[in-house]
């Protein structure tokens, strides 16, 4: 398995060390391809151990921890856009 990239984001005065694609990886996402608000939503909306369905692979995935709080964090971003 390769080693993850650390991207670095500047944020204000704030940098914050994140590793590259971990969230578009974990929901099979091809690269190019923006990661719907949708998406994002439905994460946050339930709960760890629920079933949601991914709409690029059309299959169910198990919610997280790990993936609530790398999607909430992408929705954040996105809002700085």
């Amino acid at each position: 398995m390769p080693k993850a990239k650390i991207e670095t984001i500047t944020i204000g005065k704030s940098k914050i060390k994140m590793k590259k694609d971990a969230l578009r990886n974990m929901l099979s996402i091809p690269e190019g391809k923006n990661i719907p608000v949708s998406l994002l939503q439905k994460i946050m909306k339930a709960d760890v151990g629920d079933k949601i369905r991914n709409q690029f692979t059309n299959k169910d995935m198990t919610v997280t921890t790990l993936m609530k709080r790398r999607a909430s964090l992408a929705r954040t971003l996105k809002k700085m856009d």
